[in-house]
């Protein structure tokens, strides 16, 4: 199947496929941020995501300095809500703390779900990740 561009548009760039993996999740997070001056979306709901970018994009896009690789960056945060989504379909006990917690919390939780092993996979608020014991899970979440 080739798709052909029609006459007077021309190739804006390729979106990638939607993935609900872990690094995909972290890089929508970080694009996310650099979009909407070091902020995360305050929930992981596609929506919700893309309405809080939308004033910055169409600001970008009126300054014009929206470029055509932005596109993949902006959607890429779909794969940080398809994640988050497919964690608390599995019942992993998941959490995030995006409209409390921005980059510079290099100390606070952001995310977190449980493993298999019953330890919690935690992402600090500069993406860092750790697995913790439930007993450190509390600790880092009583603190914010």
């Amino acid at each position: 199947f080739e798709f052909e561009i029609p006459a007077g548009y021309t190739n804006r760039g390729k979106v990638g496929a939607i993935k609900g993996d872990e690094e995909s999740a972290l890089i929508g997070l970080k694009n996310f941020a650099s979009f909407s001056d070091g902020r995360y979306p305050s929930t992981l709901t596609v929506v919700t995501a893309i309405n809080e970018l939308e004033g910055k994009l169409n600001l970008r896009r009126k300054e014009g300095s929206l470029t055509d690789g932005d596109l993949g960056k902006v959607m890429s945060i779909q794969n940080a809500c398809t994640f988050y989504a497919e964690l608390k379909k599995q019942d992993r006990d998941a959490a995030y703390y995006g409209d409390d917690v921005g980059p510079r919390d290099f100390d606070r939780v952001l995310m977190r779900w449980r493993l298999d092993d019953g330890r919690y996979r935690v992402v600090y608020g500069d993406l860092r990740t750790e697995d913790v014991s439930e007993s450190r899970l509390k600790a880092l979440e009583e603190r914010d």
